[in-house]
């Protein structure tokens, strides 16, 4: 006699021949003797799979399963209580290791993750947990994946939900993250008015240099100034010189012709010698009358005046 029997999708059914594994039969239309094998029952006195992972006592889920912590207690390294509500996702991969490999997969599960979430959170100061939720999920995850091969299952993730704490507890923590806060206003008010010094000295430094550079520009602009001053007069005295000199040389050659025109003149009325006596006599009295025109000097006349005329021009 055959007995014919439809596997849905994502379900598998393990067969057993003489209480031992005989087979596993996947999705699709399959048969077998029932005189044989029979079928592996997950509902059977004992077992404790209920409805996880399975349908109707027999059926084995091969799709993605969850399993809930909430409420289970563990520690932190620095020995605070937490109460943990994570949630593992696994799938069986084996189905026959997930029946015979242990009593009852899903209690197995589920004890196997609290221990592995115990020791990841027994690693971190709860101060890290809500900082490290990421860290924890992986390592739990990791922690689990050996329990896993052994069983025929993978775990594909585990999602922390909560860390809760008692009121005493929560309080402290909670003052104390206030105390954090203070610490970090009281830091940055500090840093800040350590920032505003920093910028007023800077500034005032700033600006003392740009006064001690506009008074040097200032002194060097005035010395600059009184340098090209003093060049100007110096070149105006020199040209002044200049122009006394060329008059005073212009007025002693005009002198020196006109006194030539003045010889010839007198040369062709008393003769030349005579005018040379004429003009020395004549120089002679302008000499003495430069010299009586100032007061204090003193004015020496020869004894005999007459002899200053009879004076001959070589």
């Amino acid at each position: 006699m055959i007995k014919f029997h439809n596997i849905p999708d994502a379900h598998c059914v393990i067969l057993t021949r003489f209480g031992k594994y005989a087979g596993t039969q996947k999705t699709g239309l399959k048969f077998y003797f029932p005189w044989l094998n029979k079928i592996k029952r997950l509902d059977i006195e004992g077992s404790h799979w209920g409805d996880v992972a399975n349908k109707e006592g027999y059926l084995i889920e091969l799709s993605e399963q969850s399993t809930n912590t909430s409420g289970s207690k563990a520690y932190t390294k620095d020995n605070v209580e937490v109460s943990v509500d994570a949630t593992v996702y696994w799938q069986i991969v084996n189905a026959r290791k997930a029946v015979f490999e242990s009593d009852c997969l899903p209690d197995s599960i589920k004890d196997r993750a609290l221990g592995a979430l115990r020791a990841s959170i027994g690693v971190f100061d709860f101060d890290e947990l809500s900082s490290k939720r990421e860290q924890l999920s992986n390592d739990t995850t990791a922690a689990l994946s050996e329990s896993g091969d052994k069983w025929g299952v993978k775990f594909t993730r585990v999602e922390i939900q909560q860390l809760l704490t008692d009121g005493k507890t929560q309080e402290a923590l909670l003052q104390q993250v206030e105390a954090d806060r203070r610490k970090k206003a009281i830091i940055a008010e500090a840093e800040g008015n350590a920032e505003r010094t920093r910028l007023d000295s800077e500034a005032k430094k700033h600006e003392a240099i740009q006064q001690a550079e506009a008074a040097e520009q200032v002194l060097e602009l005035q010395a600059k100034g009184e340098r090209e001053a003093q060049a100007l007069r110096s070149e105006g005295k020199a040209q002044e010189i200049l122009n006394l000199a060329r008059a005073e040389a212009e007025a002693l050659e005009l002198k020196k012709s006109k006194e030539k025109e003045y010889l010839q003149e007198m040369a062709e009325i008393v003769g030349g010698e005579k005018a040379a006596e004429l003009l020395l006599a004549q120089k002679y009295v302008e000499g003495f009358e430069k010299i009586s025109q100032n007061p204090s000097n003193k004015v020496f006349l020869p004894n005999n005046f007459k002899s200053a005329f009879d004076m001959r021009v070589d």
